[in-house]
């Protein structure tokens, strides 16, 4: 037997075990087990009137700024400027048909995400045993659903960005351009310049610059505008749940628990935990960048994208889970470039389970306290599973230097 497909024929199988108990812990359990032992009607998705709620917010936007007019949630307008120019060709048609091409383009995304990423970064066949059951998951999963309910568009800008990545080699100026595009979409695949600029400190400054420029796209008053709606989100609790997988969201609703049961205790130490949180994932980072610039292999890459992406759904401020979605393409990329050895099975069963427990939010039907219902401990397990091939980067560089 092909040895290479042996490894990912075992892979596979452990991530399919993972989900398994994933499932049954986060669906089955406590619909039998709570509530009267029965099982409930579960609402998977948080349905509004109409479909794709953020969309027809953010045309209204644009549709406000075209007429002249002020719309009533215009200040909650966080989106790059340039991109009320993108989607402006949508105010155009009807409403269903914007809605019908996001998700369409949505569709292909998660195609390009699950299925094209992770195989044309790897270069390896076998990487399918892997994706075609995890790009069915995906499809019948809570946040891919969910990003298609609301008509959000963070499949559509990291599939560009990712494109770009893959591209960066064969053809570098189209690979900037998907860069510097999906920034104007959202903000947070700017993390990415990294496999972008590389140790070019002038590419930092070029694409940089650029990104900076095109905030001035509308003139100064939309950027100050968008400058605006940023630094009112950020005063604002009105994210804070356990459906926003950031650590500031986490640790404003761990202290809104903390003062609910009257632990003070919990509530004294709060701020170093949080402050031990950012510096571990910014410390991951820092360590991930240095080998990612000191040696370049599919391990290294792949632990790195992976690091990036995590980053993306930790930092930002607001960071509803159903971008966990984009997620899978890199984790299937990461698990491929892993030897086949007993620590490396054990990583891999633990990605698949933390990734799996988000997949099965279901709303209020993860029980117990709304801490237990977020996803963010789950997240940062994935990031630290991410140190493998580095630290095998520094063991293989220890064993070198004692010859």
């Amino acid at each position: 037997m092909d040895l290479n497909y042996k490894k990912y024929y075992q892979f596979t199988l452990i991530l399919l075990s993972s989900f398994l108990l994933a499932f049954l812990s986060f669906y089955i359990a406590p619909a039998l087990f709570h509530g009267g032992q029965q099982m409930k009607q579960l609402q998977l998705l948080p349905f509004l009137d109409p479909v794709g709620a953020d969309l027809d917010i953010y045309l209204r936007f644009i549709e406000s700024w075209r007429e002249g007019t002020e719309f009533q949630w215009s200040d909650s307008n966080i989106y790059p400027p340039l991109n009320t120019l993108i989607f402006l060709p949508f105010t155009w048609i009807s409403y269903l048909w914007s809605f019908g091409i996001i998700t369409f383009l949505s569709f292909l995304s998660l195609i390009f995400i699950v299925l094209v990423f992770p195989y044309k970064m790897s270069g390896e066949k076998y990487i399918f045993l892997l994706s075609f059951p995890a790009f069915i998951l995906s499809l019948m999963t809570y946040p891919f659903l969910f990003e298609v309910e609301r008509g959000q568009f963070n499949l559509i800008a990291m599939a560009i960005c990712f494109l770009g990545i893959q591209l960066r080699s064969k053809n570098k100026m189209f690979s900037y351009l998907c860069f510097l595009f999906s920034i104007q979409l959202k903000l947070f695949p700017a993390i990415f310049v990294f496999f972008f600029a590389g140790k070019d400190w002038k590419k930092y400054l070029i694409l940089g610059g650029t990104s900076f420029l095109l905030l001035f796209s509308l003139g100064y008053k939309k950027f100050a505008h968008f400058l605006f709606a940023i630094k009112e989100r950020s005063k604002s609790d009105i994210y804070v749940s356990e459906v926003n997988t950031s650590i500031d969201s986490f640790f404003r609703l761990t202290e809104k628990v903390m003062n609910e049961w009257g632990n003070s205790a919990a509530l004294n130490v709060l701020p170093t935990v949080e402050a031990l949180a950012y510096i571990g994932m910014f410390g991951v980072l820092a360590v991930g960048l240095y080998v990612f610039f000191k040696k370049e292999s599919h391990g290294v890459n792949a632990a790195f994208l992976l690091i990036c992406t995590i980053i993306t759904l930790l930092l930002p401020q607001t960071s509803h889970d159903y971008k966990i979605s984009y997620l899978v393409g890199p984790i299937l990329y990461f698990i491929g470039t892993l030897d086949f050895k007993k620590t490396n099975l054990v990583a891999v069963w633990l990605v698949g389970f933390c990734y799996s427990s988000m997949l099965w939010h279901f709303w209020e039907h993860k029980q117990g306290s709304q801490l237990f219902r977020m996803n963010t401990p789950a997240l940062f397990i994935i990031l630290f599973i991410c140190l493998i091939p580095i630290l095998d980067y520094f063991k293989k560089k220890n064993e070198v230097g004692k010859i």
